[in-house]
């Protein structure tokens, strides 16, 4: 018969024994140090200088002094002196000055939360975790936090959400009041969906992406609802035309790039001409002067949206512009008959000449 137990290393009172009391009082003090272990430190590699009785500390690797030759052992102060105590694998303890559990997983003492011990906090089927929260069949894991963080681990940090099938959802809900405002995801099929709600029940999808071509789609917009959603004319170059000083003037063009609608004709080369049946456009245009104008001389190009007896009915001024790229004007309402012309005004006390290599243009996007 071994004279002591198998895990805790109690020491049996054997037959005849002398002196019976001292096992005993051993055996009493290595359950009280053992049990319910409740620990003042993990990270010290010296003891402390006064110790209390009953004081518990993990042995951090390294140690010296009293107690050199004992890392990762728990040294217990008793009657005067160390006692150190080998953990076996499956030890949890509580480290009082961080708050935390630790296990240890036959090498080394582990958080519960990281490494080795995580399978700790991996239950069977139906097990639940919450983070100052109360998880549930359906959160199974809970956290209440003003933040969460994902960090990587050397290199990259992936989120993955998986459904079972198609009709499925993987998505991410935001909520208030813990009523659905906003989802994004795989709802209902594999395209990628945006949508939000005002109640949490009804919602409406703003942005649809075709899983097959990543074609987008606007479901409630009337940017891109309408297949005919087309780069819908283009024209370009001037011959060679001057820009007086110090006056807003429409550029005209002599070449046809291309043009779906009869907006553009030669009879009235300074504008593109809205047909029946187009609502809302965005216009795009650039203009290459010649090197003369720097970016020492004041100029700058517009938009005019016009109607058919010639009325303005919105300018948008784009930009100071000297040799400049393509510019944009945004969604513009507008009616059949309507035009646009695309401006240039420079400030350099003299008249200017446009280039003729094919730079200056002005195209239309129909919208709806």
């Amino acid at each position: 018969m071994s004279e002591k137990t198998p895990n805790l290393q109690l020491p049996y009172i054997l037959a005849n024994q002398a002196q019976k009391h001292v096992t005993h009082n051993e055996a009493i003090r290595n359950l009280d140090a053992l049990v319910q272990i409740s620990l003042e430190d993990k990270d010290l590699t010296t003891p402390p200088v006064t110790p209390t009785d009953g004081e518990r500390h993990i042995v951090a690797a390294g140690a010296s002094g009293d107690w050199l030759g004992n890392d990762n052992m728990i040294a217990s102060w008793q009657d005067e002196a160390w006692q150190f105590y080998a953990p076996e694998e499956g030890w949890v303890v509580w480290i009082k000055d961080e708050n935390m559990q630790m296990v240890y997983d036959g090498t080394q003492w582990q958080s519960l939360s990281s490494g080795g011990g995580a399978s700790n906090l991996n239950p069977a089927d139906g097990g639940l975790v919450g983070v100052n929260a109360t998880a549930n069949s359906t959160n199974r894991l809970s956290v209440t936090s003003p933040a969460s963080l994902f960090n990587h681990e050397g290199t990259d940090h992936q989120l993955k959400i998986n459904k079972n099938t198609a009709a499925d959802n993987a998505s991410v809900l935001f909520q208030a009041a813990f009523s659905g405002r906003a989802e994004f995801g795989l709802t209902g099929d594999d395209d990628f969906h945006m949508k939000v709600s005002p109640d949490g029940t009804t919602f409406h999808e703003g942005i649809v992406i075709d899983k097959d071509t990543g074609e987008v789609s606007f479901p409630n917009s009337t940017i891109g609802s309408n297949p005919a959603h087309i780069m819908a004319a283009r024209v370009y170059d001037t011959t060679a035309q001057t820009f007086p000083n110090g006056v807003l003037t429409p550029v005209s063009f002599n070449a046809l790039d291309y043009d779906q609608g009869g907006f553009w004709s030669a009879a009235n080369p300074d504008r593109l001409t809205i047909p029946t049946g187009v609502s809302r456009i965005i216009c795009y245009a650039g203009i290459a002067m010649s090197s003369e104008v720097t970016s020492a001389i004041y100029s700058e190009v517009r938009f005019s949206l016009l109607d058919s007896s010639g009325t303005p009915k919105k300018n948008i001024a784009c930009a100071q512009q000297n040799l400049a790229p393509v510019k944009t004007s945004g969604p513009i309402a507008v009616s059949a008959g309507d035009y646009i012309q695309f401006l240039f005004y420079q400030a350099s006390g003299s008249s200017k000449t446009a280039q003729t290599t094919g730079l200056t243009f002005l195209a239309l996007e129909v919208l709806a």
